[in-house]
């Protein structure tokens, strides 16, 4: 493995106040579980924004080895089954894609 070949993905959510505690225990209690298992995971992390805005940001940074094994997990039913519930907590999200320069 070189450097170069790692891959990592943020998440942000928006979510409403009263939906942070529930997401952070949906990441705590299945989605970390699931993709730790994952071949090629590296790390996943859930961060929380610091800074402005009405609605809470919450970012979820993961990193796998390479781009084909974070493919296998994103097409996985289990992905499904663990990453919709947070999703359905966010009144939007978006995906960055990013490799290591």
């Amino acid at each position: 493995m070189t450097p170069s070949s790692l891959v990592r993905v943020s998440v942000t959510f928006l979510v409403a106040r009263d939906s942070v505690a529930e997401l952070r225990r949906a990441f705590t209690d299945n989605f970390a579980p699931a993709i730790s298992a994952q071949q090629g995971f590296l790390e996943c992390l859930l961060l929380a924004a610091t800074e402005g805005g009405d609605a809470p940001r919450l970012r979820l940074d993961i990193t796998f080895r390479t781009e084909d094994e974070r493919l296998a997990w994103v097409q996985s039913d289990l992905h499904d089954k663990v990453f919709e519930p947070m999703a359905a907590l966010a009144s939007s999200w978006h995906v960055d894609h990013l490799v290591l320069a």
